[in-house]
């Protein structure tokens, strides 16, 4: 839809259900540190309505300079250049770009989520280190939402909660773990206490991806976040399986398989019982049931 020279391009499955959006100006002004607004903002509504997938967002007439502000997850946000990516409905507007405070160097993102689709895919088996240089930035808001790009998930893979869970951040240098997403719209919030923040975002309530998804970073200061990218992620085949506590997960031939302590057999993905009944007729066979045929009352068991 497009409309006082704005233009939100919302994909397909980005709404659960019919939806009807009204595009209207507004007053509101946006500039944010040294980033000023250059026109009239839009609103796009119902305001706050959160997409399934980014939609772009362009604007025909920008300043040489541009980029372009918008609200997302109690954040103003902006994003570099005429076009850029939301995840929520809201008001948005041009700007004269000033200067960016933060910037992630690793990992390497696309500036599209299709562009993610045909980068690297990272998995929980390797480390998912992040790299963020954050200047003037006491406090630092970081959102990691994780898009099913191909809809094949029923569940919510960014958690039932009110913010952005499908990560969390652990062994976090440069800074403390101020806020996390159970208590706000954001992934995390960190108090820096350096110029260069490193932590590994682990996969928190997303649960078992077998389906890569795309995942969209925002990270800033309170008053002014940035658009950062996408990357593609998935978790392996032994993500979460704990082999019922009898054995521990190996990837076999790319599927998981469960290598298990003695007197338990490999089932897949789970490591049953074998009964223990050599010699014996009766009595407990060690997995909670009896050998047979079982004996009456006062006989012996053969094999004792």
């Amino acid at each position: 839809m497009e409309g006082g020279g704005a233009t939100l391009k919302i994909p397909a499955g980005a709404l659960t259900a019919d939806t009807e959006i009204v595009l209207r100006r507004s007053r509101k002004d946006l500039s944010a540190r040294d980033f000023t607004q250059q026109a009239d903002a839009v609103v796009f509504e119902p305001e706050g309505k959160v997409l399934r997938l980014p939609a772009q967002l362009s604007f025909a007439k920008v300043p040489e300079n541009p980029a372009l502000l918008f609200r997302q997850d109690g954040l103003t946000v902006a994003g570099m250049g005429s076009s850029t990516f939301v995840n929520e409905l809201g008001v948005a507007a041009p700007a004269a770009a000033g200067t960016v405070t933060t910037s992630v160097s690793a990992p390497q993102l696309a500036g599209t989520p299709e562009g993610a689709a045909g980068a690297e895919l990272f998995t929980d088996r390797v480390r998912l280190s992040f790299m963020i240089s954050a200047v003037d930035t006491p406090q630092m808001p970081v959102v990691l939402t994780a898009y099913d790009v191909e809809g094949v998930y029923d569940d919510a893979i960014n958690g039932d909660g009110v913010g952005d869970c499908a990560f969390q951040v652990q062994e976090l240098i440069g800074g403390s773990l101020a806020l996390g997403c159970a208590s706000e719209p954001t992934t995390a919030t960190i108090s820096t206490s350096s110029s260069t923040v490193e932590f590994d975002a682990v996969p928190f309530q997303a649960n078992k991806l077998e389906t890569p998804v795309v995942v969209g970073v925002v990270a800033g200061s309170e008053d002014l976040a940035f658009f950062a990218g996408f990357f593609r992620f998935n978790t392996g085949p032994c993500f979460g399986e704990t082999c019922g506590g009898n054995g521990v997960c190996e990837i076999v031939d790319g599927k998981g398989q469960c290598a298990c302590d003695e007197g338990y057999a490999s089932n897949g993905l789970a490591c049953d019982c074998i009964p223990q009944c050599d010699g014996r007729e009766c009595g407990g066979d060690s997995c909670g049931g009896s050998c047979a045929p079982g004996c009456g009352s006062g006989e012996m068991c053969d094999g004792g």
